[in-house]
Formats: C-alpha cells, sequence, structure tokens
C-alpha cells in the first residue's frame, strides 16, 4: 500500500482527494500520519482549498485536514 509521501509525488494530493478512492485513501492515511505526513497534505492543498471544498470527493480530505 501507498504512503501519504508516495500517492503526493505519483500524483499530487489535490488530483488524489478528488477521485473517490484516492479521497478514501488520504482520509485513511490521515487518521494514523505522522505531523511531518499532515504538514505535507496542508501545504499540498492549502493553494487548492476551494476547489477541493467544491468537489464532490475533496471536501471530505479538506475536513480531516
Amino acid at each position: 500500500m501507498y504512503t501519504l509521501s508516495q500517492a503526493n509525488a505519483y500524483l499530487g494530493i489535490f488530483m488524489t482527494s478528488s477521485d473517490q478512492y484516492g479521497s478514501r485513501f488520504i482520509q485513511q492515511k490521515l487518521e494514523t500520519a505522522t505531523t511531518d505526513e499532515k504538514n505535507m497534505v496542508y501545504e499540498e492543498i492549502m493553494p487548492k482549498a476551494l476547489a477541493l471544498m467544491t468537489d464532490v470527493f475533496g471536501n471530505y480530505v479538506i475536513q480531516k485536514v
């Protein structure tokens, strides 16, 4: 299974968050993520937060962060 860092390297958190399965993956990983991993996700999604907030799957990732 991939880590958050690997998902970010391959697709980016933003692209992964807007996909149904990617959104679930990131939500699950955030539950056990280290502080560094959470900060990485935060830094990646904040510039695109508005788009994720209005995305059918991305909004759940925003709620987890």
